[in-house]
């Protein structure tokens, strides 16, 4: 009922995503495959293409991921921060790089972006632990977008919205304190407009257990 794609190396761009998923609809006799939801999870130049599939197709994009990836469309269409987000840096990747995935935060998260951003320590550009919050994240968001019994055999399925107040919140900075600072958005005390978002309480503590510095094993 969905498509899910992982990406680690340069695959082209949207257009050219779109004309690979035609052809295969084509040659697999499942037209339906050009109007699939996307489940896009992608690091460094699979992480731009994840990101900027969802600033294309935000109707069709169920979650994403920008990992250790510096470039992408810097201010996405509005229909495009309501797809929930995790943006990785790497804490010793090249401070360009860091510097992108950073504005690509704080620049959106005040406009509503569903996204929470880290960076993983002691890491560069190396995809390390990223896919250990990734994946079940892209899990979770999936399960609350997706229409109960909806298949695009019988045309676009339409993807749930989710509710900012419902999800969870983080200090965007406090992961590198030891204990990234965790809550329900109704009691988040601080600036909620700079806060991460996350989708749920499950979500929240796996950033936490990922996000956290100075943790005894990986």
């Amino acid at each position: 009922s969905g498509i899910a794609l992982t990406y680690t190396n340069p695959v082209g761009d949207v257009a050219g995503i779109e004309a690979a998923f035609a052809s295969i609809a084509a040659a697999s006799g499942h037209p339906e495959l050009v109007r699939a939801p996307l489940l896009p999870i992608g690091h460094s130049n699979g992480g731009i293409l994840s990101y900027d599939l969802n600033a294309a197709l935000p109707e069709r994009v169920l979650a994403t991921e920008l990992s250790k990836a510096g470039n992408g469309e810097p201010l996405p269409a509005p229909a495009a921060l309501r797809t929930p987000g995790i943006l990785i840096a790497g804490e010793i990747d090249t401070p360009d790089r860091i510097a992108a995935i950073r504005a690509r935060f704080f620049d959106n998260r005040p406009r509503g972006a569903l996204w929470a951003w880290v960076e993983e320590e002691g890491t560069d550009h190396t995809q390390v632990n990223g896919p250990e919050i990734a994946f079940p994240f892209a899990e979770m968001v999936a399960r609350m977008r997706y229409p109960a019994g909806a298949s695009p055999v019988n045309g676009p399925v339409p993807l749930l919205a989710l509710n900012e107040a419902d999800g969870w919140l983080t200090d965007p900075d406090s992961y590198k304190t030891g204990l990234a600072d965790i809550a329900p958005y109704a009691s988040y005390a601080k600036d909620k407009t700079t806060a991460g978002w996350l989708p749920n309480k499950r979500a929240a503590y796996i950033f936490r257990a990922f996000a956290s510095y100075h943790k005894a094993t990986t």
